[in-house]
């Protein structure tokens, strides 16, 4: 623990862990701010996708979404209201070959969104959902191939591909009494107009196995701030 910061370790796969981090957000006060962040992906065809990868990806992708947000949304609704986030992605508007599991999770993340905004906005609750195109950080740039890395860059016309503070000023927005009005979008977080990226040439999905992105649990005031450890899910409390 540093100031009012907090982080706890957990494995978003885990049941029973999204009441705990929920529990120790309320304990600090404030109002409630979900980000649902973890990820997790194995760059395979459907073909080449066992039952295995399709369990793992999905359990991390979009079941965790689902008990995070339910257990939020208990403690939004006894509160009057609060504000989720979750983290799609740009494959499931326009697919991307070998990214089966990934994209089927990230179409459910979407679905899931819209529907709990529809369900519980009456009750102060909006939920809204980003979909970032390629966002490259130090986790993540090992798993694409300088080929990869070229034509992903040739497909965005402002010449880069995308940084986490693309993400997170999106997050931030969407989580802010600004977006009040805000309530059941996807916001794509992207440059890019050509469809299809080949991830062929992708680092082996070995790697991809071993990245998972933060899991945000935030007492929200005035900042977000977004933090990623490999194999790290935490909730992070701010004052």
């Amino acid at each position: 623990e540093t100031g009012a910061d907090i982080a706890m370790p957990l494995d978003v796969t885990e049941r029973g862990g999204a009441e705990r981090l929920v529990e120790a957000a309320m304990s600090r006060g404030g109002d409630l701010v979900l980000v649902n962040n973890a990820a997790y992906n194995i760059p395979k065809s459907l073909l080449d996708t066992s039952d295995d990868d399709w369990d793992t990806t999905l359990a991390c992708c979009l079941d965790h979404v689902f008990r995070m947000s339910r257990a939020a949304v208990r403690a939004m609704v006894e509160k009057g209201g609060g504000s989720i986030v979750n983290l799609a992605s740009v494959n499931q508007i326009h697919a991307n070959p070998n990214m089966a599991a990934y994209t089927a999770a990230k179409a459910g993340v979407r679905g899931l969104t819209m529907q709990v905004a529809v369900q519980y906005g009456p009750q102060g609750v909006r939920c809204n959902a980003i979909s970032p195109g390629l966002v490259v950080t130090e986790a993540t740039a090992p798993s694409f191939s300088d080929y990869d890395r070229r034509l992903n860059i040739e497909a965005y016309p402002v010449g880069r591909v995308g940084e986490p503070a693309d993400v997170a000023w999106a997050a931030l927005w969407l989580a802010s009494d600004e977006a009040c009005f805000v309530n059941g979008i996807d916001l794509p977080v992207e440059h890019r107009v050509l469809g299809l990226v080949d991830h062929t040439h992708c680092a082996p999905a070995e790697f991809a196995q071993d990245l998972v992105a933060a899991q945000f649990c935030l007492v929200f005031r005035c900042h977000i701030s977004q933090r990623s450890f490999p194999g790290a899910n935490f909730a992070r409390i701010l004052r």
